[in-house]
């Protein structure tokens, strides 16, 4: 990274805060997060709405999917890798969107999340990642730790908020269990066709220079001889 190392605690990762204990409260508060970034759409905030206080951190939602994800046919219902896909052709402004409100908020630590916190979140993080300059190899192993905690309970916790939002939990498939690296280079990849690199091509998007150097900034630290030693 050009001699500098990214920034520890500054951006969390998380799946949907609708089901946080008092215990996960007062960690969440212990982490000082102070700003909140919900990538879901309305069906998924309204029927599952985060426990935290809005007006105790700067909370903006922005549906990667425009509030539009469940207004297809069900039993239609795009794979995982074509909703990788539909993003880039129909919603790479709502990521840049997002892109933009963490270059502003990041000099604090900040949590991105949606639903299951590993595909819409996981792909902001990467775009994140790419941006102040970690490797692609980084950034895909950032990606795949996910599958440490999928299946089991978490999978359970996922099909039960789905039913609770009146969504057929059989549309996951079997994407609970699962966070294929695979998707997300080929997400890259399209990117780096696009535009030579995710950098210019998320310049070309109207995520400019200016926006990713406050990202560096506030996400890294220059590597001192002193600060290498430890």
């Amino acid at each position: 990274m050009d001699g500098k190392w990214l920034l520890e605690k500054r951006i969390y990762r998380s799946d949907a805060l609708n089901a946080l204990t008092p215990a996960d409260l007062e960690e969440f508060a212990r982490l000082g997060v102070r700003t909140v970034v919900d990538l879901r759409d309305a069906r998924e905030s309204d029927g599952a709405p985060d426990l935290i206080d809005p007006t105790a951190v700067r909370y903006e939602r922005i549906p990667i999917f425009e509030d539009r994800l469940f207004e297809r046919d069900f039993a239609k219902f795009p794979s995982l890798a074509a909703l990788y896909q539909l993003i880039m052709d129909e919603h790479v402004h709502q990521l840049v969107r997002v892109m933009e409100i963490l270059a502003e908020a990041s000099e604090k630590p900040v949590l991105v999340h949606c639903t299951a916190g590993k595909d819409r979140t996981g792909l902001v993080v990467a775009l994140l990642h790419a941006t102040v300059g970690l490797t692609r190899e980084r950034i895909l192993e950032d990606y795949g730790a996910s599958e440490k905690i999928l299946g089991g309970r978490f999978e359970q916790r996922l099909r039960d908020l789905y039913r609770q939002i009146a969504v057929p939990p059989e549309i996951l498939g079997d994407a609970p269990r699962h966070a294929p690296p695979s998707y997300l280079a080929s997400t890259l990849e399209d990117m780096c066709s696009r535009g030579g690199s995710v950098r210019e091509f998320l310049a070309n998007k109207g995520f400019g220079a200016s926006k990713q150097d406050q990202l560096v900034r506030n996400l890294t630290e220059q590597v001192t001889a002193q600060s290498a030693a430890v």
